[in-house]
């Protein structure tokens, strides 16, 4: 952040302001209660009003046309103030009373501030004392008589006379005023002349003349008022020093009921043929006139050059997140001319809210900017300049100075999604110190309630603020544009009553379809929950090649098949896995592993199970209601049962479409906890293995694929399988002396059953491991029946061969030893003396053997080579031994590796007796503490080592 000087340095309000004792009615000019002497000093005198009085350039025109009116030169008889409700039209009556009266000639033009500068651009050199006569149609009564010293006057026209010169001039107009009718122009101009030079204001001129309607009253009717008006603008365009100041509402909302209406249009037309249009106050001029009003000193001119420099290339330097008007050097001189207010917050009090019907542009501007700053100075606000971001809505006066120009129905809107203690952006600033640091959400949050309220009920393209409008309401130099925006962005997934489509934002008073949404999420039935997670699991799995998927299935599993499948059986969402507490999700997937329905599980080695993240299953379980909310609501739109206008269907779609996808997302995360059963034996409990570590999260993948890959990399389920690992297997398992083969069938029905087995990927994997062992004499003999012990039909080995389910699989040295005989005994008479094996009974002149090892098979010779004694080879090495000293640090490694390539080599040996031991010895000076020992001794006994502390 640079480092600013906060406003609060260089900008000190009026007492007023800083004290909190404003009142709208001192905002308020009021042109009678200046010309009664009742107004404020402020109002009242000459000399503080145009202190306090910026002259635009609106107004500089004004009086400079009033100035040379009555000084004889140019200048337009008749002006007409016409401009929205609190646009400045009585104020500039007041500039005009001021100049011409200068409070009956007690001020000197010379004391008028800026007037003298004003005279001489209108080359007028001297500017006459002039009468002053006001009518103000809220102060006046056609019902009766205003009453004077010398005589009452009835009309608009009595009061003129007798205002402009007294009881004398009222005889001009006496009898006229006494019946109630229009003088006419001639009775008219000789009045003017008479109080030459002068001025004639004529304010809320439809309030009084709409109270006649169809009735006659003491100040005349509707006729004689509209001819008064018409004579009157006649009769001082015929007068050279006399000027005529009238005032018309701008809209038929400030007028009033319809009768004010008609009357403000017969005005118009009277008023039209003579006038000319004031001009009211460009936008930066505005400016210029709440400064004054609202800030008595400011400091050092170069210190707020600095602070706005900052801000005008913060701009410049971001030109993707700020609007085009605030990258150019203009915007440099707006936040001069505006300081310490951000021009946008102006700009969308005069553009935006000063659109609304009972919002006075000037006024109301004046008001709850008093009230912002009073706020904001209370609180020590240390910004740079008051932005949109800074409003500080949680304050009551001032929350309620804005809703009190909105329709009803706002106030929820701003205590739960905009600025309230308990407000989300509150929340979220709160939560998220990213966002926190700088309050982000906070900020755009009430940056998009400024600028979109007062449009909120308004259907029309581009509603809302734009992205890089509400960034230059909220963000500050020195912080990431970015941060607010992403600020912006949370706050769309969160709030009820922020709407946006593309990159506009905008509040309404009508829920969001969000707001649907989430309540109707509450209202689901759990069970309707848990069938979506169940069906976008079973989608999720739908690709897998290798297993059959069941998915929720009942707790007494009677619908998994008890086959030879393999099956991945997910549990249900309600029995998830944490590792601190794995028993539930271990009993429930325990239970379907023994059972099925009422009766036992025989086939156990083919299932296996996938269970939900018990942190993130909660989450889950909204993500699935928040899909099933939004179909819902896409029905009930769609079936007319719901209102909704064209944008909230077109985002409807989007929100499903979004949920859905990020339920698939969701489910393929928090159902990642693999538990795969094993056994040491047919007597040990289970144990379950998987959990050391979760499917991977970030895989582009299916979840069935990384099942898939994580089963065959850990051999968990085994996809391909060689003839060695199957004849380990035979030698380990199946067979033994008194039975030497074993029945393809009875070797996949037991990899099936036992969980000590390796668990094949299917059948066709070990019909793929018998297919390439039967063209080895390694791996197994083969037969089509054993009638006897040690006898065998249509017996081979090493011969490939079509084999079925009871196709035997035979011990190879038990085969070998069987064909030697039996062509031994085939030779012996016929080939007597003969000596030497048949190629053809023993399928080729060498034979392979592996032991129970993963090595790779040898080839030893079948006859020849050294002679034997007692099965030993002679001139052979028939004893083995090592030691080493390992590094303890990479202990691990060093072992597995002596396992693989030494211990595994001698293991896989037919005939080698192989002993390991293993020598730990550990010394400490200052000795093992209590703990260490403790975690010693368990963990030697645990893994039956002969240890002893000492």
């Amino acid at each position: 952040m640079y480092n600013l000087t906060p406003w609060r340095q260089l900008a000190k309000p009026h007492a007023d302001v800083l004290k909190g004792t404003f009142q709208q009615a001192e905002f308020a000019a009021d042109l009678w209660q200046v010309h009664t002497g009742r107004a404020s000093q402020d109002y009242r005198d000459p000399k503080a009003f145009f202190q306090r009085t910026f002259l635009t350039e609106g107004l500089r025109n004004l009086l400079m046309g009033t100035a040379r009116r009555l000084a004889g030169q140019s200048g337009e008889p008749v002006i007409q103030l016409q401009t929205s409700f609190g646009g400045g039209k009585t104020h500039s009556m007041l500039a005009v009373y001021h100049l011409v009266g200068r409070d009956k000639g007690k001020a000197a033009v010379a004391d008028l501030q800026g007037v003298g500068a004003l005279l001489d651009e209108a080359n007028v050199t001297v500017l006459p004392q002039a009468r002053v006569a006001v009518l103000d149609g809220s102060a006046l009564a056609p019902a009766g008589p205003t009453v004077h010293p010398d005589s009452p006057a009835r009309t608009l026209w009595g009061e003129l006379a007798w205002q402009l010169g007294g009881n004398e001039f009222y005889e001009l107009v006496k009898a006229a005023d006494e019946a109630g009718t229009s003088p006419g122009k001639a009775a008219l101009i000789k009045l003017l002349e008479a109080a030459a030079p002068c001025v004639v204001l004529l304010d809320e001129l439809v309030r009084y003349v709409s109270q006649f309607g169809e009735q006659r009253l003491v100040g005349g009717d509707l006729n004689s008022n509209l001819s008064f008006v018409q004579a009157v603008t006649e009769a001082v365009k015929a007068v050279p020093t006399a000027q005529l100041v009238v005032s018309l509402p701008d809209s038929d909302v400030e007028a009033g009921n319809a009768q004010a209406v008609a009357s403000q249009r017969a005005l118009e037309k009277v008023v039209g043929r003579v006038r000319a249009l004031w001009k009211p106050a460009a936008s930066d001029e505005t400016f210029e006139i709440v400064r004054r009003r609202l800030f008595a000193e400011f400091g050092a001119s170069e210190e707020i050059a600095r602070v706005c420099r900052h801000y005008a290339r913060h701009y410049a330097d971001n030109p993707d997140f700020f609007p085009e008007e605030a990258r150019h050097n203009t915007y440099y001189e707006r936040l001069l001319a505006a300081y310490p207010l951000h021009p946008e917050i102006l700009d969308r009090l005069y553009q935006d809210w000063s659109a609304l019907e009972d919002f006075q542009r000037t006024r109301g501007v004046l008001k709850l900017l008093a009230q912002v700053i009073y706020q904001l100075w209370k609180d020590n606000d240390q910004d740079a300049l008051i932005q949109p971001g800074n409003l500080p809505l949680q304050d009551q006066r001032v929350r309620s100075e804005l809703l009190s120009h909105l329709p009803p129905g706002w106030e929820p809107v701003v205590v739960r999604d905009v600025d309230d203690r308990l407000a989300e952006p509150v929340g979220l600033d709160d939560k998220d110190q990213r966002f926190g640091a700088v309050r982000a959400a906070t900020r755009v949050a009430r940056t998009v309630f400024l600028g979109s309220a007062p449009n909120a009920g308004v259907a029309r393209t581009g509603r809302g603020l734009g992205l890089s409008r509400v960034l230059l309401g909220a963000a500050r130099p020195g912080h990431a544009p970015a941060v607010y925006a992403d600020a912006l962005q949370a706050l769309t997934d969160r709030l009820h009553y922020l709407t946006h489509e593309g990159s506009r934002y905008w509040y309404d008073v009508r829920p969001n379809m969000r707001r649907e949404m989430e309540d109707r999420r509450k209202r689901l039935d759990p069970h309707e929950v848990e069938e979506e997670i169940q069906k976008t699991l079973e989608s999720l799995l739908r690709e897998g090649r290798m297993f059959r998927s069941h998915v929720f299935p009942k707790p007494d599993g009677a619908e998994i098949p008890d086959d030879q499948n393999l099956r991945l059986v997910v549990l249900d969402i309600n029995n998830p896995f944490q590792r601190s507490e794995p028993g539930r999700a271990h009993e429930a997937a325990r239970h379907l592993l023994e059972n099925r329905g009422t009766t036992p599980r025989q086939r156990r080695n083919r299932l296996f199970f996938l269970a939900a993240d018990a942190a993130d299953a909660g989450r889950l379980r909204e993500q699935a209601g928040t899909v099933l909310a939004w179909r819902g609501i896409i029905s009930d739109v769609q079936s007319g049962r719901l209102n909704s206008d064209v944008l909230q269907e077109k985002q409807l779609a989007g929100f499903r479409k979004d949920a859905e996808q990020k339920l698939l997302s969701g489910a393929r995360d928090v159902f990642r906890w693999l538990l795969v059963p094993e056994a040491i034996d047919t007597t040990s409990p289970v144990q379950w293995v998987g959990t050391e570590k979760a499917l991977n999260r970030s895989t582009l993948g299916t979840l069935a694929k990384e099942i898939e890959q994580r089963l065959s990399a850990e051999e968990w389920a085994i996809p391909e399988w060689s003839a060695k690992f199957l004849h380990q297997e035979l030698r380990n398992v199946f067979w033994r002396e008194d039975k030497p083969a074993v029945s393809v069938d009875e070797v996949w029905e037991a990899f099936c059953n036992y969980l000590y087995l390796p668990r094949l990927a299917s059948r066709q994997v070990l019909e793929e491991a018998v297919r390439q062992g039967s063209g080895t004499t390694a791996a197994f003999g083969m037969a089509k029946a054993q009638p006897a012990a040690h006898e065998f039909t249509e017996a081979s080995l090493g011969q490939q061969r079509s084999f079925g389910g009871s196709t035997l699989l035979v011990d190879p040295l038990v085969m070998k030893a069987y064909l030697d005989k039996a062509q031994a005994n085939a030779q012996e008479p016929t080939n007597a003396g003969t000596t030497g094996t048949s190629q053809a009974a023993t399928g080729g002149a060498q034979s392979t053997s592996w032991g129970t090892g993963h090595g790779s098979p040898t080839s030893e010779p079948t006859s020849g080579g050294a002679a034997s004694n007692g099965g030993k080879q002679l001139n052979q090495p028939h004893t083995y031994s090592a030691s080493v000293m390992l590094d303890p640090a990479g202990a691990k490694a060093q072992f597995s590796e002596i396992l693989e390539e030494i211990v595994r080599e001698l293991t896989g040996r037919v005939g080698v007796k192989v002993r390991l031991s293993l020598d730990i010895r550990a010394e400490s000076e200052a000795g093992f503490d209590s703990n260490t020992a403790r975690v010693l001794k368990d963990n030697s006994q645990r893994l039956k080592l002969d240890a002893h502390l000492e």
